[in-house]
């Protein structure tokens, strides 16, 4: 079961590591590909939104990941 856990959380760190690139480095280049509902003049105002919720996902990438290298039983 442990390793189930582990194996989830690597792949949540991951995860929340794609998510903070493209919203911190390619929310303008591939957003409006990605995203083709929304008009592509919208990514260029709310990049400072997209980068600010970017750096709360590499943030949270690092607490995750942080807690695939503790190895003391009390944290």
């Amino acid at each position: 079961m442990k390793t189930v856990a582990l194996a989830l959380t690597g792949l949540s760190v991951l995860l929340h590591i794609y998510i903070a690139w493209f919203k911190i480095f390619a929310w303008t280049i591939v957003g409006p590909g990605f995203f083709y509902m929304l008009p592509a003049d919208l990514f260029e105002q709310k990049t400072q939104l997209a980068a600010n919720q970017g750096i709360y996902n590499a943030f949270l990438a690092f607490g995750l990941g942080w807690v695939l290298f503790i190895k003391d039983p009390k944290w």
